[in-house]
């Protein structure tokens, strides 16, 4: 598949060498003789084929965008463009060390209701693009599904996950475009260490239920879960001052 402007060429090019020897070929065969020279069968072919080569061409490469396009869309949230929740499991399966948080938007059908679907979309939009302003682009970020959303930090220390915890927790502002009232919306968020030993559906299990724990204790907090003695409640310094 040609990518590149002068792959374009080439295959035209190509296509009339293959055509013209085809032909002489199949004149040897029937006539006992070819009629023609190579050259002429040559240009005779690039001056025919050359249309229908570059239609197919062009063809060619628009099914393979769509099909490109389709397979991004299949992996993608549609709204914030994130990954979806399938294409965040694919990925999580491949991760061994790392955090896992799970994080919920606090009230927010409040500003469904307020405010309409429209700015609720544009509040989740607004989370989406700080969640990846505050990881890496090797992190993992998705939409799991109404206001939930998930990133995977590989290798990360408990320090450093408990400050992304903090600014992951203080949500997003959102300022409404007609009349200017700005909108804060917390997060409640769930942080499970992975060591490569859980499988995905337990890590999102884990995880889940440090989310709803941090609901439960009040919102706009994270919550470390998993399987010790007791859950630790830590609250990031705008919360618990």
């Amino acid at each position: 598949m040609p990518r590149a402007w002068w792959h374009w060429p080439i295959s035209v090019i190509l296509w009339s060498v293959i055509d013209s020897l085809v032909v002489i070929a199949i004149e040897f065969l029937i006539l006992g003789g070819g009629s023609n020279k190579f050259t002429e069968h040559f240009w005779i072919s690039m001056t025919t084929s050359t249309p229908l080569v570059t239609i197919a061409l062009v063809l060619i490469a628009r099914g393979e965008r769509l099909r490109r396009d389709a397979m991004r869309l299949a992996r993608t949230d549609s709204l914030t463009g994130l990954l979806n929740r399938g294409a965040f499991m694919a990925r999580l399966e491949k991760q061994t060390n790392g955090v896992l948080f799970m994080l919920d938007l606090d009230h927010f059908k409040d500003v469904n209701d307020g405010f309409g679907h429209p700015v609720g979309d544009e509040v989740l939009r607004g989370m989406a693009d700080r969640m990846r302003h505050l990881v890496r682009a090797t992190d993992i970020v998705g939409r799991l599904g109404g206001e939930e959303f998930a990133i995977f930090v590989a290798d990360i220390d408990t320090d450093s996950a408990e400050q992304l915890g903090a600014r992951l927790s203080e949500g997003v502002r959102h300022e409404e475009a007609y009349s200017g009232t700005a909108i804060n919306v917390t997060s409640s968020v769930g942080l499970l260490q992975a060591n490569g030993g859980l499988d995905t559906k337990r890590m999102l299990s884990e995880a889940d239920k440090a989310l709803y724990v941090a609901k439960a204790s009040g919102r706009a907090r994270a919550v470390w879960g998993g399987d010790d003695s007791s859950v630790e409640l830590w609250l990031p310094p705008q919360v618990s001052a």
